[in-house]
């Protein structure tokens, strides 16, 4: 809720370290990045699936990245190749593990609410 948010914020946040921007979006510096993934998404692919969207993610970041420290892509694409084990198609599409919603694992929100708190002084 805003209300939380905001009363976090206001306790335990130095409000000249941070820019808080709210919940759910995106700091502006990210935003050329943003355009980028997708124009490269919608060009290369005419865009894709949820299924596969890491996948691709994950290429886009190896070829950010290795364009940022001026590295060439052929020959760091081939190493990698090299000592890189093979993923099939099924372990690309499997079902992914997802974390406990973390109430669940101490019983109830109110216990893992007064646990948070405890930990954190409150």
């Amino acid at each position: 809720e805003k209300p939380g948010v905001q009363a976090f914020v206001d306790n335990h946040i130095d409000g000249q370290a941070v820019t808080v921007l709210g919940r759910g979006k995106l700091h502006p510096a990210l935003n050329p990045i943003k355009w980028k993934v997708t124009a490269w998404l919608n060009n290369t692919f005419n865009g894709i699936g949820a299924k596969h969207l890491q996948a691709y993610l994950d290429e886009f970041c190896f070829r950010l990245n290795l364009k940022l420290r001026h590295t060439p892509v052929f020959s760091q694409l081939l190493h990698w190749c090299a000592v890189t084990p093979t993923l099939t198609y099924k372990e690309l599409t499997r079902s992914k593990p997802v974390l406990t919603v973390p109430w669940v694992v101490w019983g109830s929100k109110a216990k893992w609410k007064g646990k948070c708190l405890t930990l954190w002084n409150a």
